[in-house]
């Protein structure tokens, strides 16, 4: 830990603009998110080597320690899953390691170097979940997870083979985390296929990943088709052909469901509601925070700026997925708490502003939206949180305080009641008067 960094800012709290806006903001921290100090990655390859461990151990100790009496949720890790699968079989995410067969890499073994890199994730998060509920959840009376993310797999054709494609495509993507922290050990179909590449948990491994978990994170976006990819010889084996599944995001040349801006990403709302009760029925029904939703859209320069604050596109995609959320919460799904992805235009991530990496690179955006814009827009915040968009070109202050009047405090249900779960204090909220209170985040 940088102490001289720490000194800066001795205690957890929230910038000026949004502690005003938004006082009752519980925080959800995720102790790692896809990055790693580079010193150790020279030193020992960070997630490749057992060395982690302690490295890790002393980091979220110190975070509990600091950090707890005012964090009450703690996710250990976000998507460790993916970050295995991008950095150490694919290479596109740092430290960038594959096989030759598979990328452009300086070094890495993509048939070995993804599962002995989740290896060090779950035995780290079961570390960590064990040093959290002994030595600090007693008196903090905290709560401590982890964030896996996952597609939903739909059977490409009504065949047994295609059923049994789908199953495995989602045991190698979230059964890879989700059934240690559950069970204690990785899915039967991973064990079967990948055999002595697969790593191996201990007896005393096993009793420390087996529920360790107080929550569950979950991150979705969209579904995939899947249909069978039977095995073959190939000596050039890799974690993405290891679930023996193909998968598609078209049948007979329909996509599965509306594309966007993002090649990956097409709108599937079935696929949270199905995912919830899959969940539900195999891995015991634990709490679920859904700690990433959302859609990216293009950057239309010819869309007026009024037409472009519609948003249709993300109001439809996020009324689509909260009516499946809702079927599954009645369906008896333990659905605690729902975060979109982002309320903050997300121009700090991988495709920049125009959900094309490239269009980024050539040209930086000028408008900068969302919270920042908010902010910027409400004359009853601040002027010191002017300094966060004095670098941006924003809309009129006209525009925006319309735009922000549109919330009006007008989140209700059929009955005419507040539905947002805003803490134990009364707030106020962006359109005036208190915010009723409620008893969980």
């Amino acid at each position: 830990m940088n102490q001289k960094n720490f000194a800066c800012s001795p205690r957890l709290s929230y910038p000026p603009s949004t502690g005003h806006a938004m006082p009752c903001i519980k925080p959800l921290v995720t102790l790692w998110h896809y990055d790693a100090p580079q010193a150790l990655e020279d030193e020992y390859k960070t997630w490749l080597s057992p060395k982690i461990l302690k490295d890790y151990l002393d980091y979220v100790d110190f975070c509990f320690k600091t950090f707890g009496d005012r964090v009450k949720l703690w996710v250990t890790f976000n998507e460790p899953n993916a970050y295995s699968w991008n950095a150490y079989d694919r290479g596109t995410f740092a430290p960038g390691r594959c096989s030759s067969y598979v990328g452009k890499c300086p070094a890495g073994n993509s048939a070995t170097e993804p599962y002995i890199a989740a290896h060090h994730f779950l035995l780290s998060h079961a570390a960590a979940v064990k040093l959290y509920r002994q030595k600090y959840q007693p008196h903090q009376k905290g709560k401590i997870g982890i964030t896996i993310p996952t597609h939903w797999f739909v059977p490409k054709f009504d065949t047994e083979a295609s059923r049994k494609a789908a199953s495995r495509a989602l045991d190698f993507l979230f059964g890879w985390f989700m059934d240690p922290v559950i069970f204690g050990d990785y899915p039967q179909s991973m064990r079967s296929i990948v055999g002595r590449r697969l790593p191996k948990f201990s007896e005393e491994q096993k009793k420390q990943l087996k529920g360790s978990i107080d929550f569950l994170g979950l991150n979705y976006y969209t579904g995939l088709y899947a249909e069978s990819a039977p095995s073959s010889n190939d000596p050039n084996k890799s974690y993405s052909k290891d679930n023996q599944a193909t998968t598609t995001t078209y049948k007979n040349g329909i996509p599965i469901g509306t594309p966007t801006a993002l090649d990956w990403l097409f709108v599937y709302p079935k696929g949270i509601g199905e995912i919830l009760l899959h969940i539900k029925e195999k891995y015991n029904n634990p709490d679920i925070y859904i700690t990433e939703n959302g859609v990216a859209d293009a950057n239309n320069k010819s869309l007026p700026i009024k037409e472009a604050l519609k948003d249709n596109l993300r109001i439809g995609y996020f009324h689509d997925h909260l009516s499946y959320v809702l079927k599954a919460i009645k369906g008896g799904v333990n659905v605690k708490g729902y975060y979109l992805w982002t309320f903050w235009d997300d121009f700090e991530w991988d495709a920049g502003f125009t959900g094309d990496e490239k269009e980024r690179r050539k040209k930086p955006p000028t408008k900068i939206w969302g919270l920042v814009a908010m902010i910027a827009g409400d004359p009853r915040i601040g002027a010191a949180s002017q300094n966060l968009v004095q670098r941006a070109t924003l809309p009129s202050s006209n525009e925006v305080r319309q735009w922000v009047g549109g919330f009006n405090g007008d989140l209700v249900d059929e009955d005419g009641g507040n539905k947002l779960p805003v803490g134990d204090n009364k707030c106020t909220w962006f359109g005036g008067g208190e915010a009723p209170t409620a008893a969980t985040p």
